[in-house]
């Protein structure tokens, strides 16, 4: 039985294969809850004051995302922009896996604004 957290063990690992920290994970789960909690017009429900407030299923599926599809930290600042100006446009209806599919659709289109803009920017003798 090992007295480290599964879900630490996993940001160990994750530091050691790419610069991204827990500080940049944990910061994209509670911009996820806080737009989420702004969209359905409630107050943020949780209180930040450590990292143990911020929800184990959702953190644990960011380790996974990020980790399984390698994603890197512009990856993440641009999800993290996303997320910070879409907030005011957003209204969610359903509540039900709300966070999870914000976080996710937020990580696509990121990746994939990040994948266009450099093979943009590699295709262009400019």
């Amino acid at each position: 039985m090992s007295l480290v957290s599964s879900t630490f063990s996993n940001l160990r690992m994750l530091r050691e294969t790419s610069d991204l920290t827990h500080l940049h994970i944990d910061y994209l789960v509670r911009t996820t809850i806080e737009t989420v909690d702004f969209a359905l017009g409630r107050p943020t429900s949780y209180l930040f004051a450590t990292p143990s407030t911020v929800p184990r299923p959702l953190l644990q599926l960011t380790l996974n995302v990020i980790h399984k599809s390698r994603i890197d930290i512009p990856v993440i600042l641009v999800a993290l922009i996303y997320l910070e100006r879409v907030r005011p446009q957003f209204k969610i209806s359903d509540e039900r896996w709300a966070c999870e599919r914000i976080l996710i659709g937020a990580l696509v289109l990121a990746a994939k604004v990040t994948v266009i803009q450099h093979d943009t920017r590699a295709a262009s003798p400019f």
